[in-house]
């Protein structure tokens, strides 16, 4: 059995989006998030051993927004 340990981290994040109202009721969000974390990560008990291993996702998000 395979095992992964990462350790916990602090990083950053860039972030913007804007929203679009479509009617009275209706708007769409997009945004956008860059993510900045450097981590370590252990597989197997050290078999594998990536220290300083940079995680850097970028994350686009769509979402639609209901007023009641």
């Amino acid at each position: 059995m395979n095992s992964v340990k990462y350790s916990n981290e602090f990083g950053y994040a860039f972030q913007a989006g804007i929203d679009f109202k479509i009617n009275d009721r209706f708007s769409l969000n997009l945004d956008v998030k860059k993510v900045f974390v450097d981590t370590d990560i252990i597989v197997n008990g050290g078999a594998i051993n990536a220290k300083g291993t940079d995680l850097n996702p970028l994350i686009v998000g769509l979402g639609v927004g209901f007023t009641f």
